[in-house]
């Protein structure tokens, strides 16, 4: 549905020919005969394809030729037939280009148009928004890109009940662009087939490493360096099922990712891993806490840097009861003014908005977000909200 301002817009632009036309016929009546306007009414058609379109352009092209060859029209005191034939001529000619590259606007945005909708399908695709309610908990998200015209970047989330209970995931992944989305929709399509297969909680974070990992070319070192979890499984390698041992060289990248994952099991805990990625704040009776454990493992893509050391991330496990609220969110959130602005205080937020509905604490934080980044460098961002009724 148009705004009442674009239906203005609209409109004006649909009479601005007709103006100029009536401007040029104005003055010509009230200056010298010597000065010569006729020639202005070829602008009339550029005007009217430029602002409307292909017909508007047809149709004020028509009007303004039928203006120039009139017997009192403008431009013929002096020059006459001569005048009014160049002028037609012109009109004419510049009737013919306006309509050319009219067309060729029209199917340029019929094309952006078609591509954008493939690009709003495959985001959605990608960052599915989340139902409003997802087993026993309700949920919330929000994201944003860094990226202008898109709404998918390297920051990222997903939550998905399985037989182990609602599992959430939430990313941030180096960088920005097309190469931070690639590595998060590789991330993202590990977590939503492993979340199902995985009753370990430190096993789906490995899912998460290896699928990285081979993302980056290095199936090789997926198999051999992450150790198998207890009741030992078989990874596939490139060319046979076996267990590899442990190499010393492994060829570092540059890509990596912070992620969190965590498990709300139906019997009311907690379970919750993070691989260098900001800790999850849980709103309890109005109190706001920090959930982590005593240790934080290495982000995705960095385990490697430590060879032959044990990189299965360690488990959290925490009281998750009826009334509880869980904010999994990125730095984008907290450092969104800028690196000479104070850090969001989320707790002062989740505490002042203890009772309220998700969506609105959500909403509530990104007017907050969008405030701060003003005259800021854009950041992803992503935060997703919990709550046990």
């Amino acid at each position: 549905m148009r705004r009442p301002a674009d239906n203005g817009r609209a409109l004006f632009l649909f009479v601005l020919p007709g103006i100029w036309v009536g401007v040029v016929l104005l003055l010509q009546v009230l200056l010298p005969a010597r000065i010569e306007l006729a020639p202005l009414l070829a602008a009339a058609p550029a005007i009217a394809c430029a602002g409307t379109g292909r017909r508007q352009c047809v149709w004020m092209a028509g009007l303004c030729a039928f203006v120039a060859l009139l017997p009192w029209a403008p431009g013929n005191g002096s020059g006459g037939e001569v005048q009014r034939i160049g002028t037609f001529a012109a009109i004419l000619a510049v009737v013919a280009t306006s309509f050319v590259i009219s067309v060729r606007r029209q199917r340029m945005l019929g094309e952006l148009a078609q591509v954008r909708a493939v690009a709003e399908v495959a985001q959605r695709v990608l960052l599915r928004p989340p139902r409003p309610e997802v087993g026993d908990v309700l949920v919330a998200a929000r994201s944003a890109s860094a990226s202008a015209g898109a709404s998918v970047g390297g920051d990222f989330y997903d939550i998905v009940d399985t037989p182990y209970g609602v599992r959430a995931v939430i990313g941030d992944v180096r960088g920005s662009g097309l190469g931070a989305v690639e590595v998060a929709a590789v991330l993202l399509g590990s977590f939503r087939e492993a979340a199902y297969d995985e009753p370990d909680l430190r096993d789906l974070v490995r899912r998460l490493e290896i699928s990285l990992r081979r993302y980056l070319g290095d199936a090789d070192a997926a198999a051999a360096h992450v150790p198998l979890a207890d009741g030992a499984r078989l990874w596939e390698t490139s060319n046979s099922l076996a267990v590899a041992p442990p190499r010393t060289v492994v060829d570092v990248r540059e890509e990596f990712a912070s992620v969190a994952v965590v498990s709300i099991r139906p019997d009311g805990w907690l379970e919750h891993v993070s691989c260098g990625h900001a800790p999850p704040l849980m709103v309890r009776c109005g109190a706001v806490s920090t959930v982590q454990g005593q240790s934080v493992g290495l982000p995705l893509g960095l385990s490697t840097l430590v060879p032959g050391t044990d990189d299965r991330a360690r488990l959290m496990v925490t009281p998750f009861d009826s009334g509880d609220s869980l904010l999994l969110y990125t730095d984008g959130v907290t450092d969104s003014g800028g690196p000479d602005v104070q850090p969001l205080a989320l707790a002062q937020f989740l505490e002042d908005l203890a009772d309220a509905a998700p969506d609105y604490v959500l909403s509530t934080i990104e007017a907050e977000v969008t405030t701060r980044a003003r005259g800021a460098r854009p950041r992803d961002l992503a935060m997703l909200l919990v709550h046990r009724p």
